[in-house]
């Protein structure tokens, strides 16, 4: 989440909130926190589908090569190591092979 979008979702739980202090039963303060959650979950569920896509890769190459850097990087990429110290468990993996 963005922090514009979690400005807008406080923006309209203070109006339900008002709206429940004041004992009002306007729909439209209801209306926009669903409908706010609803855009909220469907953002949510495409982030997820684009992480497994761009892990999908990485998931081939652990595959094709179970004891070496396939199986690294995907390795490095679960424990989100950022990638500009990548290089030193690659010679990690190059001094223990040999």
């Amino acid at each position: 989440m963005k922090k514009e979008q979690l400005e807008v979702l406080k923006e309209a739980l203070n109006g339900l909130i008002y709206q429940i202090d004041n004992h009002q039963q306007a729909r439209k303060p209801i209306a926009d926190v669903e409908r706010i959650i609803s855009e909220l979950q469907v953002l949510n569920h495409w982030n997820k589908q684009e992480n497994v896509y761009n892990a999908l890769h990485l998931i081939q190459g652990a595959i094709a090569d179970p004891q070496g850097l396939g199986r690294l990087n995907l390795l490095l990429d679960n424990a989100r190591i950022p990638k500009q110290y990548y290089d030193i468990f690659y010679k990690m993996l190059y001094v223990d092979k040999y």
